[in-house]
């Protein structure tokens, strides 16, 4: 007995609109010949659409299906280490480069990415088999940059599902101050405008890369967003405590959106020890809601989480910290104790 492996892909409710597959691999891969052993039919039923070609030389010529469906067939059942993306061609073609970048958990991915257009080029990054990016490094090149125009924006999954921005980055002397940052997913796309940018995300679920994205350090910004914004398959609750022993800092947090859909879920906001401001939000809100009040108040650590499991629920929130500088007083603390001992036994 034959058995064919296949697979389709789909955009629903739009017949007329056409699919582009792009080959996702990681950057040390080399060529996989294996692709030549799968074949691509145009459409659903692969006994009544046509074959067009191996999947190999469809990706070389960036063909497109005719319709809304479009099918992968492997009949040698050959074990190819890529990945398939598939999109709503209408989706992808406004950009001027569409790429998509694999790797997986434990993996450090670099990448030097260009575009001088109007169109900007999008990088679709996936994680094979992880659910979070820590993203470390982003660098603007001068040469290559124009930075009256220059900006890099993230948004969660793919081009067609036409999600919005999340996250947004443009040229600044203090950029590094925004990194690391936690992009709490297995796919995102990000679209660089107008520059020539170096990137580094990791991968790494080791407790040292955790420790990394929970330093505190004097002007770091950041946001921690609710996972289930990134994908709405996964759950909004997340916890967060960002913790130096041996310094304070003057912690700044803006909520820039929380969404409560169910009684008992709750964000909660606490920063110690030594500040009494415990700021919790229990409340039941059922429509989209924003609390945009900032709030500051001095520790050593802050711990950020929301708690519930109601994928219509979410959190959105920024924050950012300032070393407290206590040396200038304990100096002068320390001279006027010596000062009235030189006095005393003069």
């Amino acid at each position: 007995m034959f058995v064919w492996f296949f697979f389709s892909f789909l955009i629903l409710g739009k017949f007329l609109a056409k699919v582009a597959l792009n080959l996702a691999v990681k950057n040390t891969q080399d060529y996989d010949t294996l692709l030549e052993l799968i074949f691509v039919y145009d459409g659903g039923d692969v006994k009544n659409c046509q074959m067009v070609g191996r999947l190999s030389n469809f990706l070389k010529k960036k063909k497109t299906s005719s319709f809304n469906n479009i099918t992968i067939v492997n009949f040698y059942e050959v074990d190819s280490p890529s990945y398939l993306i598939g999109n709503d061609w209408s989706k992808v073609s406004v950009f001027s480069k569409y790429k998509a970048i694999l790797t997986s958990r434990n993996q450090q991915t670099t990448g030097e990415l260009f575009d001088a257009s109007d169109r900007g080029a999008a990088y679709t990054w996936i994680c094979s088999d992880c659910n979070n990016f820590y993203w470390t490094i982003l660098k603007f090149h001068k040469s290559t940059t124009t930075i009256s125009k220059a900006y890099i924006e993230l948004r969660s999954l793919s081009p067609t599902h036409n999600t919005s921005t999340l996250l947004n980055y443009s040229v600044s002397t203090t950029l590094e101050r925004n990194f690391p940052q936690l992009i709490p997913s297995r796919m995102f796309t990000m679209i660089n405008h107008h520059s020539g940018i170096a990137v580094t995300l990791d991968t790494s679920v080791t407790k040292s890369s955790t420790q990394k994205w929970l330093k505190p350090f004097d002007g770091r910004r950041g946001v921690i967003f609710s996972p289930s914004i990134w994908d709405s398959k996964t759950s909004p609750s997340f916890s967060f405590q960002f913790e130096d022993d041996d310094q304070k800092f003057m912690f700044g947090v803006n909520v820039n959106d929380v969404r409560i859909a169910t009684a008992g879920d709750s964000l909660t906001i606490k920063t110690g020890p030594t500040a009494s401001n415990n700021f919790s939000y229990k409340e039941f809100v059922s429509d989209h809601t924003e609390f945009r009040t900032r709030r500051e108040s001095k520790g050593n650590f802050m711990q950020i989480s929301y708690e519930g499991w109601d994928r219509r629920s979410m959190a959105i929130v920024s924050f950012d910290m300032k070393k407290i500088n206590c040396g200038n007083a304990y100096d002068l603390f320390r001279l006027f104790f010596f000062l009235l001992f030189w006095l005393c036994y003069k």
